[in-house]
């Protein structure tokens, strides 16, 4: 981001070419933002909490109980993702 605001061409085509987040999905990319300063484990690698992740559906977005379930669910999802790729990040440095 930083070499996109320097005016770097390169960072500014990464940029154009990435996938817009619009409605509800900018919430849902806010919250898991947001959610990942709760993470659980050794220097916070583990997963979000899903009592911190329904809280956060409540309080924050203002969900019904079958919204709350279905926020959950996708974050759930989002969380397992970006642990595996965390997982793969790190077998990486230790191959080297």
């Amino acid at each position: 981001m930083k070499d996109a605001q320097a005016g770097n061409p390169y960072a500014l085509k990464a940029i154009e070419k990435a996938p817009k987040i619009v409605g509800s999905l900018a919430n849902h990319w806010t919250a898991f933002s947001d959610l990942g300063s709760e993470r659980n484990g050794e220097g916070g690698r583990g997963q979000i909490p899903r009592t911190k992740i329904k809280q956060y559906a409540v309080e924050e977005l203002g969900y019904d109980e079958r919204e709350t379930e279905a926020f959950v669910f996708i974050m759930r999802q989002a969380d397992i993702h970006y642990q595996n790729i965390q997982i793969e990040k790190l077998n990486r440095q230790f191959k080297k």
